[in-house]
């Protein structure tokens, strides 16, 4: 008998070519047994293609119990606003007991990831959020830099302190009432990086699961690396200026050098591309700066492998 319900959430921006994969990668990777469904949602941005349309068209073709809402806006304000606009809604409708689990759309899960993403909640009654990780798809030419980076991100997954809050936007779940006052401030940094960072602040039980896991496309060559790399450190940046520099829980440079050891020991090759990028990087950086913005749109390389 089900003693716990789960809200999925989708979110997605011009995502028609992947919208379908994720959905189904979803409906292969059950919660387990004491946890169902008790509906889906599909955040859109705003999208100017088809994404609306290909999501419907796969739920009336999958023949799924499980309720399919879609909400969409007129206006882009970009993914945090979506999401924190979700969860007001969920309380709204006093859905506090529920566990929200948060999905990115050009994103595809492992078949055991949503549960091995929940069960942690099951067992610990005072969970507020867990947090999983990414994998790449593609180590074409030009993708070793971002494919890199994505691998030592993995790795420290399984190295930091698994009970400390992780900023991956990609997948996570969180109790839809265990987060008090959480509010986004805008342009402040990710709904992850904010919610990390209150969680930190606030001593909030928290769960990274390195086996919860979602397949992504990085980006491919220098221009792009540096736009996603400087992203994620314009994001970080942000949430330090509001909410301190105290509250910040990226894992510690000591961790960091011990990922892309272990990382360049399996991918040389890998990891001297990826220090190449990081040069370019840094010097783009120091003479094109990169602030942080809600509606920041990711390089167009990460879909280039999408089905038509």
């Amino acid at each position: 008998t089900s003693t716990s319900r789960g809200v999925l959430a989708i979110v997605a921006y011009n995502e028609a070519g992947r919208i379908a994969r994720c959905l189904e990668s979803v409906k292969n990777s059950p919660p387990p047994p004491e946890l169902s469904w008790s509906e889906w949602f599909i955040l859109d941005g705003g999208s100017s293609d088809k994404t609306i349309d290909v999501a419907r068209e796969w739920h009336m073709k999958s023949s799924s119990p499980i309720p399919l809402t879609i909400r969409t806006v007129t206006e882009r304000r970009g993914l945090s606003a979506d999401l924190s606009e979700f969860r007001a809604q969920l309380i709204a409708e006093e859905r506090q007991n529920e566990i929200a689990v948060v999905v990115e759309a050009d994103s595809t899960l492992l078949d055991n990831s949503i549960s091995n993403l929940l069960r942690p909640f099951l067992q610990l009654p005072d969970l507020v959020a867990t947090f999983g990780t990414c994998r790449v798809d593609d180590y074409s030419w030009g993708r070793w830099a971002s494919g890199f980076q994505l691998d030592v991100s993995e790795e420290l997954a399984r190295l930091i302190d698994p009970t400390k809050p992780r900023a991956m936007g990609r997948l996570f779940a969180y109790r839809v009432g265990g987060l008090g006052d959480f509010a986004i401030v805008p342009n402040a940094g990710g709904f992850d990086d904010q919610l990390s960072a209150f969680m930190n602040s606030e001593h909030l039980a928290a769960r990274i699961v390195p086996d919860a896991i979602v397949v992504i496309t990085s980006p491919t060559g220098y221009r792009d690396f540096y736009l996603q790399t400087s992203r994620v450190q314009a994001a970080s940046s942000a949430t330090r200026d509001v909410y301190g520099a105290e509250r910040d829980i990226r894992p510690t440079r000591r961790l960091k050098l011990r990922a892309f050891i272990n990382q360049a020991l399996k991918h040389p090759l890998r990891g001297v591309a990826y220090s190449v990028a990081r040069l370019v990087t840094l010097v783009w950086l120091y003479r094109k700066p990169l602030k942080f913005k809600d509606t920041w749109t990711p390089s167009l390389s990460t879909k280039e492998n999408q089905d038509d």
